[in-house]
Formats: structure tokens, sequence, C-alpha cells
């Protein structure tokens, strides 16, 4: 596992971004990646891309209660929407608890997590210790229609999401981060070991 050391920079958001409201990010956000309208809620179907291959993935009703919310932290945090950037984001949702009881978007949450674990795992031990210092959003208690109205300046500083601050990480986060990488490992090996015995020991 990649460690990082000293004081961890937040990237810097685009300050076109600063002055809209979320809801006109969020519009400009699904525009510019082609989404389709409100990040194609009205789709049965999402996908998630592994290089060329496209993954089916169910657009149930809880994905689409809120979906908009993970798009959000992309916006606030300044995150892409390549491999990395999920890893990122993910990481970010676990230390800061985004959704809350939402299991359902959890489970996709901990999905893109694995692969950012593994691939880009300095990338998303930053995002870690950066969302440990901040609050979720749905904490704040505000209606989606009245989140829209707010600025995305105004939204993070409500979660605390400071992005000229710099972040120092603690033993503490280096051990959270390295269990929960453990537990990703440990989660693979035994996978691996399963297939094993089910292909050449049956």
């Amino acid at each position: 596992m990649t460690t990082v050391t000293g004081a961890i920079s937040a990237p810097a958001m685009p300050t076109i971004t600063d002055g809209l409201t979320v809801g006109q990010a969020l519009i400009n956000f699904y525009n510019e990646h082609d989404f389709g309208e409100e990040g194609g809620i009205d789709k049965a179907v999402a996908y998630a891309k592994i290089g060329p291959i496209r993954l089916p993935i169910p657009n149930t009703a809880a994905r689409k209660e809120i979906i908009w919310l993970h798009d959000l932290h992309h916006l606030l945090n300044g995150y892409d929407t390549s491999w990395r950037g999920e890893g990122q984001v993910s990481a970010w949702e676990v230390a800061a608890g985004g959704f809350g009881s939402k299991l359902y978007i959890w489970a996709l949450v901990l999905g893109a997590l694995s692969v950012g674990m593994f691939l880009y795992p300095a990338s998303c031990f930053k995002a870690f210790v950066r969302g440990t210092n901040c609050r979720p959003i749905l904490s704040l208690g505000l209606s989606k229609s009245n989140l829209m109205l707010l600025t995305i300046s105004e939204l993070a500083a409500k979660i605390g999401l400071v992005n000229s601050q710099a972040y120092r990480p603690t033993v503490g986060h280096y051990l959270r981060f390295g269990l929960i990488w453990l537990l990703y490992a440990g989660g693979v090996a035994a996978i691996g070991v399963g297939l094993y015995h089910l292909i050449f020991q049956p």
C-alpha cells in the first residue's frame, strides 16, 4: 500500500463553479459528461466503464433517489469521473459518511472504492483524510430543492470543505485506511481461494 506523508492539499476547484448554484453546476456537469437529464434518472440502466467494456448497473429507485448527491460530491471536491476520480470520491464519502442509511448506494460506493484502493491508494488516502474533516450533506437537514439554491461555495463551507486548506494525516488516518485496505485485500484473497477450489478442486 502506498503511504503519504505531510500535509495534504485539496485539489483546486474551478473558480467558475464557485458562484453557480448547486442546481446550475449539476446541469453543467451532466451536459459536460453527456449523462442525460438529471444524470440519466429516467433510464432503466446505468453503465460503469472498465476500459472498452460497459457494465450495466440497474438504475433502481434507490439509485435514482440519491445519485445526484454522489455527482455533487464530485463537483464539490473537483474529482473527475475516471476510475481514479471514482475511487477518490468514494473514499471521501466513506470518511465523511455521505449517504447515511442508503444501503444500495453504499454498495456501489464500496465497489468503486475497491478499484481505487488497489490502483490508486495514494489518491484515495488523500481523499479519505479530507473526508474525515467534512460532514455529510444529508446531515444539514436541507431539502433537495433548498440545496439546489445554494451556491457551490456556500454548500462547501457548510460541510467544512475548504479547498485551499491542507489536511494533515494523523496516525489514526493511516491505521483506519490501512484496515480498510486489508479488509479489501482479504476479500479478494478469499474470492481467489474460492475460485481456485471451485475450478481446480471440484
